[in-house]
């Protein structure tokens, strides 16, 4: 009986100081970059500031305990062209976010607009004016019936 009490003495000990080492300063966040996966051009002319900021990053807080889900959709909502591939954790207390840049390839006339989309149909922007030629977008005109019966509608109407 007493060597069950010293056992389970010693794991709650081991757990305590995990928790608190992990917790410790050492592993708080401190620094966050942006390393970019593909070329910037013209369509992404944001500076690595401003998407850490939109990111709002709890600096201080343990790097281990961060939703890099959250960070992900705040900087995505921030820049429609910034598509996040990964947030990586860097020991002991650095994250970093690589990023590349979404590429125009659909153009979808609906309702009135053409909307400027990717290869995953993320709007990227809407264009009132939109001129189909060989060097932009591809346009797709869908009947009224046809876009319906599609998840088309759903994603565009967000």
């Amino acid at each position: 009986m007493k060597k069950k009490i010293i056992i389970a003495g010693s794991v709650l000990l081991v757990l305590i100081a995990l928790v608190i080492t992990l917790c410790f300063t050492v592993f708080s966040l401190k620094a966050v970059e942006i390393d970019y996966r593909t070329s910037r051009t013209v369509l992404l002319q944001v500076e690595d500031e401003d998407i850490i900021s939109a990111g709002e990053f709890k600096i201080g807080s343990p790097v281990l305990f961060h939703s890099k889900k959250e960070y992900k959709t705040k900087i995505e909502q921030y820049n429609p062209y910034i598509k996040v591939v990964n947030i990586e954790t860097v020991f002991p207390d650095k994250l970093v976010v690589h990023i590349c840049e979404r590429q125009e390839v659909y153009a979808v006339a609906f309702n009135g607009g053409n909307y400027i989309c990717d290869e995953e149909l993320r709007v990227l922007r809407v264009d009132e004016a939109y001129q189909s030629n060989s060097s932009n977008p591809i346009l797709l005109n869908f009947e009224k019936e046809l876009i319906k019966h599609t998840k088309l509608v759903s994603i565009l109407m967000r």
